[in-house]
């Protein structure tokens, strides 16, 4: 059998425990399941970027990606918030 060139793990939700910060969003709108539709989006644009072959730092497009899941709820994301 030959060696494989890729070899992809899946640490979403399996080493990455995000219901940690379901109080959160909680506290900012209201309603702790925003978290997931967050989190949807975040991977969508993640995977967007990926084959669009283009860098965008994770932890950036999780603040913008907040702030976009805000102005869809009418919820005002500051920066301390993010």
């Amino acid at each position: 059998m030959p060696k494989p060139s890729v070899l992809v793990f899946d640490v979403n939700e399996t080493l990455l425990d995000i219901d940690s910060i379901a109080p959160l969003f909680g506290d900012l709108f209201g309603d702790e399941r925003v978290l997931r539709e967050w989190f949807g989006q975040l991977v969508m644009y993640s995977m967007t970027a990926t084959l669009a072959d283009s860098y965008v730092d994770f932890f950036a497009l999780g603040q913008g990606v907040l702030k976009m899941v805000g102005d869809i709820h009418g919820v005002d994301i500051t920066d301390d918030d993010v």
